[in-house]
């Protein structure tokens, strides 16, 4: 689940701490040159990312968007 994308390192380094903080899996991959995504999961199932982005707005009051990420 992408929770944000940031040009700015501070940003991404700062809403990485806050999830972590929350008890979320957090990583991160560059999107392009000039952008970074901070993301949660992975999840097995559509249904356990649903699951988790509910929580994360419930617990940090952001929206979350599912994506497929592929290596």
């Amino acid at each position: 689940m992408q929770i944000g994308s940031f040009g700015n390192p501070e940003n991404v380094e700062r809403l990485r701490t806050e999830l972590e903080e929350q008890g979320f899996s957090v990583f991160t991959r560059e999107r392009n040159e000039e952008l970074t995504a901070v993301l949660v999961g992975p999840f097995e199932t559509s249904a356990q990312g649903e699951r988790a982005m509910a929580l994360v707005k419930e617990r940090v009051n952001y929206q979350g968007l599912l994506v497929r990420v592929r290596d």
